[in-house]
């Protein structure tokens, strides 16, 4: 997380925090309050526009991203789409009426309402349960975190309420998770401007991952390999490693710091709040092998006829090998995967 080059083959997964490591978070803890609420005092309406660069195009909605919205409000709020079936404007409201109807199971946890969608592999309701209570029991080890750093009345995190809504379906496109995308997309437009100035939500490269962000909606799919592989401790530690990061963002970018935020700052806090929360913070890393499958350099032999030159001899250093670099282990801990 710090960007220096990393050992062939090395990384590490959750670690504790070294003594090296504690002098640097001290440091860090020490201004903690004060970036919070330097932050905090900024109006999150004034910066939420100044996000720099050309406003990215919004993609015309295609018939998988309407029939992805209408899935998710049949499922939820049929009679919304009744008469002539036109889709409902889109706002804040909308997306609070479906994320807390019965085709959820929620529960609220400090800050955090947790919303499990009924649909895909967690169709059946005990799985939806059995996941809302593994992810609200995470969260419940940041609560104290949020108390001691975000305990404002109201702020850019103090005084607000945080939507995280989970899902599980391989099928991005059509599945649950695609369907929650395309309803946040949609009532983005009147909610926090993150598709003003950061453009459309749906978008194949934003659909692969494992959690789509807004500047107050998270949405996971745990059919994502970095979930699977995680296992258990995704909810019991990644899903509230991934709100850290996420409220961390949120205030250095809408705050006092604007949107370039240098790394040491924001990894720095993400990795303390962790250690709080958590007693360790993932340290990301990569597992990996290295392939050689073949490499060539221009030579020649033989006889000449009588008359002819040899070509030039090869000249200058050898061709670098053609290296295949694939990587393996565990998919969580690796550092592209880190906020």
């Amino acid at each position: 997380m710090d960007g220096t080059p990393k050992s062939s083959g090395q990384a590490r997964g959750p670690t504790r925090c070294t003594s090296l490591t504690r002098r640097t978070c001290a440091r860090l803890l020490a201004a903690l309050p004060v970036l919070m609420i330097a932050a905090q005092l900024t109006s999150t309406t004034a910066l939420a526009s100044s996000v720099p660069g050309v406003t990215p195009a919004r993609l015309a909605p295609d018939a998988l991203y309407e029939g992805a919205l209408h899935d998710v409000l049949s499922a939820a709020a049929p009679e919304l789409l009744e008469g002539d079936g036109a889709l409902p404007p889109g706002d804040r409201e909308l997306f609070q009426r479906i994320v807390t109807s019965a085709a959820f199971e929620s529960a609220a946890v400090g800050p955090f309402d947790v919303h499990v969608y009924r649909a895909g592999e967690l169709a059946k309701q005990v799985s939806a349960r059995s996941v809302l209570e593994a992810a609200t029991h995470g969260l419940e080890k940041l609560v104290p975190v949020m108390d001691r750093y975000f305990d404002r009345e109201q702020g850019l995190v103090s005084g607000r309420r945080f939507p995280i809504v989970i899902a599980q379906d391989g099928d991005v496109l059509k599945g649950g998770f695609g369907q929650i995308v395309a309803l946040l997309d949609h009532c983005e437009a009147d909610y926090s401007n993150w598709t003003r100035d950061n453009g459309t939500l749906w978008k194949r490269e934003t659909l692969d991952g494992v959690v789509v962000r807004t500047w107050e909606v998270q949405v996971f799919n745990l059919a994502h390999n970095e979930a699977r592989d995680a296992g258990s401790t995704f909810l019991e530690h990644g899903v509230g490693y991934y709100t850290i990061a996420h409220l961390v963002n949120r205030v250095l970018r809408l705050g006092s710091w604007g949107t370039v935020v240098p790394p040491w700052l924001s990894d720095g806090l993400i990795d303390e709040l962790d250690i709080q929360a958590y007693g360790e913070a993932w340290v990301g890393g990569d597992w990996y092998t290295e392939e050689t499958e073949g490499w060539f350099r221009p030579g020649w032999s033989g006889f000449l006829p009588e008359g002819t030159q040899p070509p030039p001899p090869p000249s200058g250093p050898p061709a670098d090998l053609a290296v295949k670099v694939t990587k393996t282990g565990d998919m969580w801990a690796h550092r592209s995967n880190s906020p």
